[in-house]
């Protein structure tokens, strides 16, 4: 089902799709049924394709809220929307369990979801995508990404994809979910630039994924599997990151080259980063957990060790790190 000049539902169970369009000759409003083809609005386990010139209704009211499984941007003539009209994250978009949100190759026009994202109608363990598929058109994301609420709460993941990107600026949370790990795959870019708390691990296994902001994953272990597939965002200079994994090479200077001091350590836990740091940039150890270092790394600035444990484990001393080393009172190094 298609709605009137913007895009179409497809209700679970049904074989074909029904054609129709959004707001032309009605409203903006998402709840109201005479902008379905079928007086049906769009809810619970259905697909919502965007997929028309929208006219002057582009910018969709979500109301008290909506749910529904998949919301998909498609065709060369689809318009730029905005989902969710007044503050960022003011109203919000539910994704069903195992939910995702898609931007076709074909689609010539930046995307906006406005209002919050609800990953799930529960708290359960659930995996949740988001794929952009077109190399300059943008999927970006305004308000909070947090994990349903109800029943028994599990780890929940994001998966950020497709050979385009986007930034997400809202805050990413845990909410109701035991953790919410976020995993970037596919060759393009997507931007974190929010103060994210969520405790899931941040992993990059394909592409590249910028921090846009300080604390972008301040509680997160950040595991880096790519070469350079973590970027750093310019004018911000010093980022925090919970802790630090990974095989492949870091550059701490950012997407300006300027150098950048990495924090690690604030969620306490004991990783391993195997990978080569290079750049201009310095690394600061923070926390009570262990860092171990197992590659000879090339970054030109200090290390210091405020807090837990610092192992070199490459050489020693002259092999994992080069500038000048200092280790606080309180701290370790190995």
């Amino acid at each position: 089902m298609v709605p009137h000049c913007g895009g179409s539902l497809q209700r679970s169970g049904q074989i074909s799709r029904r054609h129709g369009s959004l707001g032309c000759s009605q409203d903006a409003a998402w709840s109201s049924a005479a902008n379905w083809d079928t007086n049906a609005v769009p809810g619970a386990g259905d697909s919502a394709v965007f997929n028309s010139a929208g006219h002057a209704n582009t910018v969709i009211s979500l109301g008290a809220g909506v749910t529904l499984q998949t919301l998909t941007f498609d065709t060369v003539h689809g318009s730029s929307y905005v989902l969710g009209t007044g503050a960022a994250g003011s109203q919000s978009l539910t994704l069903g369990n195992g939910g995702s949100v898609m931007m076709s190759a074909a689609l010539l026009n930046n995307q906006l979801i406005n209002g919050a994202l609800i990953l799930g109608t529960d708290a359960t363990a659930q995996g949740y995508t988001i794929t952009n598929n077109h190399t300059t058109a943008q999927l970006n994301f305004a308000g909070p990404v947090t994990g349903g609420s109800g029943g028994v709460a599990g780890v929940k993941t994001l998966t950020l994809t497709g050979s385009g990107g986007g930034t997400i600026s809202g805050v990413i949370s845990n909410g109701g979910s035991s953790a919410l790990a976020v995993t970037k795959t596919g060759s393009g870019t997507w931007v974190l630039a929010g103060a994210n708390t969520h405790t899931g691990a941040t992993t990059v296994t394909a592409g590249v994924l910028r921090l846009a902001h300080a604390n972008a994953v301040q509680n997160s272990t950040l595991t880096n599997n790519v070469a350079n597939g973590v970027r750093f965002g310019t004018g911000v200079l010093k980022f925090n990151v919970g802790g630090l994994a990974g095989n492949s090479a870091l550059a701490l200077t950012d997407v300006g080259g300027s150098a950048v001091t990495l924090t690690v350590g604030g969620n306490d836990e004991n990783t391993t980063y195997s990978g080569v740091m290079s750049g201009t940039g310095g690394l600061i150890k923070t926390g009570s957990g262990n860092l171990t270092l197992s590659a000879i790394n090339t970054f030109s600035g200090n290390t210091v060790v405020n807090e837990g444990t610092l192992t070199l484990s490459a050489g020693g001393r002259n092999g994992a790190v080069t500038g000048t080393l200092t280790v606080n009172a309180g701290a370790w190094w190995n």
